[in-house]
Parts: structure tokens; C-alpha cells; sequence
């Protein structure tokens, strides 16, 4: 795999032999690296196949500003949910769901609680 963008030490952007746009991620996988250098492959942890225009500069974005930590806990919810259910989920749920994770524990960690105006009808009708 050839570097095309690199998000951090850990993340790269590059594509597959079908030329679509892979983000790969591993410990250490861009470092020391530029765009161009070719990948150890046995470092790649995980591989994001990004189908949809513009969801890879999103992701790119977020990946240069939140911790990997986050897109960690994604991948996590994100398999599950689609251990469970029945149809394939969208690749843009990981920029989504890391974006949310992020905001919304920058926000707990500056002491700010949002109210849920919807919380007694969501608990009346989905219980």
C-alpha cells in the first residue's frame, strides 16, 4: 500500500487494487513515512473502505483532531451493531459516531450538561 495523505502516526489514507480509498490505521504505521513510501501491511490494525465522495475528507479532518482513542470506541459500536443487525451500515456512521463521541465528551469534560427536551416521550413510547 502506497501513502497517499497521512492523518497522524497511526493513520493513512491510501486505495486498494480496485482504486478506492482505504483509511488504515496501526500503531506507529506513518511514522518516519511520507506520501509516496509504500506500508508494511503487518502493522495495518484496521481498514476503512470509504464508498461515498467527501466522506474522506471529513474523516481526514476528524482524524487530525480527535483522538484515535475515539475511532477506537466507533469501530467497536459500530461492528456490534452490525453483528445485530440485519443490514449493512453506512461508512459514513464512523466519522458520525466519532464526531458525536468526541463533542460529546469534550463537553462532559468542561462540566456542560445538555437536557434531553424529548427524554419523557422517548421513555414513554420506547420503553
Amino acid at each position: 500500500m502506497e501513502i497517499r495523505k497521512i492523518l497522524n502516526n497511526n493513520v493513512i489514507m491510501t486505495t486498494n487494487e480496485s482504486n478506492q480509498e482505504l483509511v488504515v490505521m496501526g500503531r506507529g504505521l506513518a511514522f518516519q513515512k511520507k506520501v509516496g513510501d509504500v506500508i508494511d501491511a503487518s502493522k495495518v490494525e484496521k481498514t476503512f473502505v470509504l464508498k461515498k465522495d467527501g466522506v474522506s475528507d471529513k474523516l481526514a479532518k476528524l482524524l487530525r483532531d480527535i483522538s484515535e482513542l475515539y475511532l477506537n470506541i466507533s469501530s467497536q459500536i459500530l461492528e456490534y451493531a452490525q453483528s445485530q443487525l440485519p443490514y449493512k451500515l453506512d461508512d459514513y456512521l464512523y466519522v458520525a459516531l466519532t464526531d458525536h463521541l468526541s463533542f460529546a465528551i469534550s463537553r462532559h469534560k468542561q462540566g456542560i450538561s445538555l437536557k434531553n427536551a424529548l427524554l419523557w416521550e422517548i421513555r414513554k413510547y420506547y420503553k
